[in-house]
């Protein structure tokens, strides 16, 4: 799809910001602020139509710009989220996670709703309705534990997890009408809760970095290995890794076509607008430096969303090499072909996969990525001679059909750049199992069934 974008508008900030930990919200109830951490655990308020006039310890107003204000924390932030939990209040909280405890605070009123002891160290945060609680419910995740606090701050809530709860989402999954929590965890599991009841169990082998709600019943969601995908309930619709991360997702209508696309930020400075549906990428969006957060808010104030997009300051973009226009040119018929077969001569089993080239390319290297069929999913060979065919065994640990992406670079033995094929093949259920050479003879043992 051929589609040009430009912004609307841009400006710099002159601040670090940091990754997933960018909110928006709106603390006068009307105006949209940008919320960021940025360094010396100060949080950056960005608003280009409120101007904050009162100052405390906490709250003070940038000296360069007066459409900034920096909250002085004092301790580690490792989460923040903004959102309404009062029920008869329009105004948004800013709630902030740290190592030791989570703290509700009144922005426009320049105060502390609550504060609570949190033991298990902050690592994500959510605001929304669960569990029949009246009004909105703070829900809190860390090592192992998830706490939901009502308005007043008391503790409703309290499920206990594997691994580290770095993300969180309250959706309606199931379309009964109620609010799910949906937990990622650094040990790569995704639980769907119900009150305390958990409903399904999803594994994807690495962190669950992000967690976004697409429309009812529909959720996307992104692995720290490269992998995106989408759930339907408690279906997998589809998903695909890339060698880059994906460090931000959002939902917004860019095609103007009444139904929103996927909008993900990779670390590559690359954004990605998707189909939900498929996942195809309808087109892309190439930025100077990686994508830290997005957030999408009326921030002009005229009454439409804006997909707003928070780009980090580092200096990665510079370190391209550049090298001649004809380096790792190959034949146009250059093709990559797969085996996959089972060892047969060795008492110790396994699988084999070959790879190899049609011509006289040669390969450099493969990388072959699986869910939890190596140590970090990911099996690299690298070749210290130049050869055209390269056998790669394997073993499984479970007897189940899976999917493995295979990269392979191929070049001539010459090349400092290489074209990289990306296949994916399925290892089929079994395949550790072969009939041995040697098995001759009629079978020992027998079974008799006596008809009477």
């Amino acid at each position: 799809m051929d589609i040009s974008t430009k912004p609307v508008f841009s400006f710099s900030l002159n601040y670090k910001v940091f990754e997933k930990l960018v909110t928006c919200g709106k603390y006068d109830g009307i105006h949209s602020c940008l919320t960021m951490v940025t360094t010396a655990d100060k949080i950056l308020i960005h608003t280009p139509h409120k101007r904050y006039g009162l100052q405390n310890s906490k709250l003070s107003i940038s000296e360069i710009k007066n459409d900034i204000a920096l909250l002085n924390m004092n301790f580690p932030i490792r989460a923040i989220v903004a959102g309404r939990l009062k029920k008869d209040d329009e105004r948004d909280v800013l709630v902030i996670g740290s190592p030791s405890h989570v703290l509700a605070y009144h922005v426009d009123e320049n105060c502390n709703m609550f504060q609570r002891d949190f033991h298990e160290g902050v690592r994500s945060a959510v605001i929304g309705g669960y569990a029949n609680q009246p009004g909105n419910t703070l829900i809190v995740g860390g090592n192992a534990v998830v706490r939901g606090y009502n308005q007043e701050g008391t503790e409703v809530l309290w499920l206990i997890t594997s691994g580290s709860v770095v993300s969180l989402l309250l959706i309606d999954i199931d379309k009964d009408g109620q609010n799910e929590l949906i937990t990622g965890t650094d040990d790569g599991c995704i639980r769907i809760y119900k009150k305390e009841a958990l409903l399904h169990e999803f594994t994807e082998g690495n962190e669950i970095q992000n967690l976004v709600a697409l429309r009812t019943g529909q959720f996307m969601y992104s692995v720290k290995n490269g992998t995106i995908g989408v759930f339907e309930e408690n279906v997998r619709m589809w998903r695909i890794k890339s060698k880059a991360r994906a460090t931000a997702m959002a939902t917004y209508d860019i095609l103007g076509c009444e139904a929103k696309q996927m909008i993900v930020g990779w670390k590559s400075g690359k954004i990605d607008v998707r189909d939900p549906r498929t996942g195809d990428v309808w087109f892309r969006m190439k930025m100077n430096d990686f994508v830290c957060g997005i957030a999408c808010n009326d921030y002009r104030g005229i009454g439409l969303l804006d997909l707003v997009e928070i780009l980090s300051n580092t200096s990665e973009s510079n370190l391209v090499q550049s090298v001649p226009d004809n380096v790792g040119i190959i034949p146009s018929n250059t093709r990559l072909q797969i085996g996959i077969s089972t060892s047969y001569d060795s008492n110790d089993m396994n699988i084999d996969i070959t790879v190899s080239t049609n011509n006289s390319t040669t390969i450099r290297a493969v990388l072959i990525f699986a869910d939890q069929l190596f140590k970090e999913e990911t099996l690299i060979a690298h070749l210290t001679k130049d050869v055209s065919r390269i056998l790669i065994p394997l073993k499984t640990l479970k007897d189940n059909a899976q999917d493995i992406h295979i990269k392979a670079f191929v070049g001539y033995p010459s090349s400092v750049q290489f074209h990289v094929f990306e296949l994916t093949r399925q290892l089929p259920k079994f395949a550790m199992y072969t009939i041995p050479h040697n098995l001759t003879g009629s079978p020992k043992s027998v079974y008799e069934v006596k008809i009477i």
